[in-house]
């Protein structure tokens, strides 16, 4: 069953985790030969590490962004399914084997596993689960309440490429706007409740995943589009709302980081869905209450930081 899959891995400046990386897909069963690092850039001494493995080493000349790296990788899968796992998270207790079966009983173009938060000063955060929802559920749940790391998902490699893989415009939310491209195109959707996976966070100033508002606002007006475009029921009143309240949610986000232009874009749409509230969440809303809207968020980014390790128990 695990010949059925690939595993590819964007490596940037990976040199100190990407061995526990890999040390964990092997341990699950995955056949090293199935396993392809893309190596985006050499910046460290990532080789050496690769090097003691029987794993595909591929070099890109220059930092192109995970995207990219993903792609590439895909391109070179001959199996079934793949898993993008990032070079600093890991899988435990058969997670792997639990997205295989459910994908082949479920018939389903993507998969969704447990998993859990971890990192560099940090407790151990609990197991989250993954819901049993509809596309559209997915949809709205991915906007609003929450996301499933890459390294928790598994895709059936004729659907993801079906939808052109990776955009690899992103440089922020990249795994979100996938997601929503494939519930957007009606994916067969299976969830399995087996192992987990381990979503590394960490302060390095090299993390990939760090972007500048402007790159999060350009990936989520992407998102916008797509759904105004393409999701069936937007003008229901529910869905519309959650909508509204996804936009309220990055006016304070462009809002928090002083950008005001497109604070005010996002909260003009928030109103344009019906949606408003002041803030998106309890916390937000009793800022919004008590300083006002713009304001109200630069408090809640201060104080953020002060609560970022509580959030992720």
């Amino acid at each position: 069953m695990l010949n059925e899959l690939s595993v590819v891995i964007p490596a940037y400046r990976s040199e100190a985790l990407i061995a526990r990386t890999l040390e964990s897909i092997l341990q699950e069963g995955v056949l090293a030969e199935n396993i392809i690092v893309v190596e985006d850039g050499v910046f460290d001494n990532t080789k050496a590490t690769l090097d003691k493995y029987n794993i595909k080493h591929i070099v890109q000349a220059k930092n192109m962004g995970a995207p990219k790296a993903r792609n590439v990788g895909l391109a070179e899968v001959k199996t079934k399914y793949v898993m993008f796992i990032d070079s600093d998270d890991f899988v435990s207790d058969k997670l792997i084997s639990g997205l295989i079966e459910v994908a082949n009983s479920a018939n389903a173009d993507i998969a969704f596993g447990p998993w859990r938060f971890d990192g560099d000063k940090m407790k151990t955060g609990t197991l989250r689960y993954p819901p049993a929802l509809t596309s559209s559920e997915w949809v709205l749940f991915w906007l609003n309440y929450g996301v499933i790391p890459t390294c928790s998902v598994l895709w059936r490699v004729d659907s993801i490429r079906s939808i052109c893989g990776w955009d690899e415009r992103l440089k922020k939310n990249q795994d979100g706007e996938i997601v929503i491209r494939a519930f957007l195109n009606d994916f067969n959707i299976g969830v399995s409740t087996q192992g987990y996976s381990t979503y590394w966070q960490h302060e390095s100033q090299h993390r990939v995943s760090d972007a500048h508002i402007i790159d999060r606002d350009f990936t989520s007006n992407i998102v916008y589009e797509l759904i105004m475009s393409k999701a069936a029921n937007v003008k229901q009143r529910h869905y519309s709302y959650e909508i509204g309240r996804y936009c309220c949610k990055e006016s304070w986000m462009c809002f928090s980081n002083s950008y005001i232009e497109g604070g005010a874009s996002w909260k003009s749409r928030a109103q344009a869905h019906g949606y408003s509230k002041k803030g998106y969440s309890l916390a937000t809303n009793i800022f919004g209450g008590l300083f006002g809207y713009k304001f109200g968020a630069k408090v809640k980014h201060f104080l953020f930081p002060y609560f970022k390790k509580l959030i992720y128990k």
